[in-house]
C-alpha cells in the first residue's frame, strides 16, 4: 500500500552535448514513470530519460516533456518541462 506518491519536479544537466531530465518520485511500493513529448507520444519508461539533438533524423529535442508516475489503485501523477534550444 502506497504510503504517499508525491512528484518532486523534472529537473535537467546539459552535460556532454545531451540533457537528462529526471522524474523523482517518492512511492511505496514504487511507481512506473512514462515520458511523453508534447502530450502525445510515449518515448519513454523509466526515471531519467536522456536526449540528444539528431541533425540526420531532423529530429530535435524542443518540445514539452512530462514526466507521468502510475502505482496501482491510485491516481496518476506529473510534472511538465519545457525544452527550448538556440542555435547560432
Amino acid at each position: 500500500m502506497p504510503k504517499s506518491l508525491i512528484l518532486l519536479n523534472s529537473s535537467f544537466n546539459l552535460n556532454n552535448n545531451h540533457l537528462e531530465l529526471k522524474c523523482l518520485v517518492d512511492s511505496n511500493p514504487e511507481p512506473v514513470v512514462f515520458w511523453y513529448k508534447n502530450n502525445q507520444e510515449l518515448i519513454h519508461i523509466g526515471e531519467s530519460l536522456i536526449l540528444r539533438n539528431s541533425l540526420e533524423k531532423l529530429m530535435t529535442i524542443d518540445g514539452e516533456y512530462t514526466c507521468q508516475a502510475k502505482t496501482p489503485g491510485f491516481d496518476a501523477i506529473q510534472s511538465k518541462t519545457s525544452i527550448i534550444t538556440t542555435g547560432s
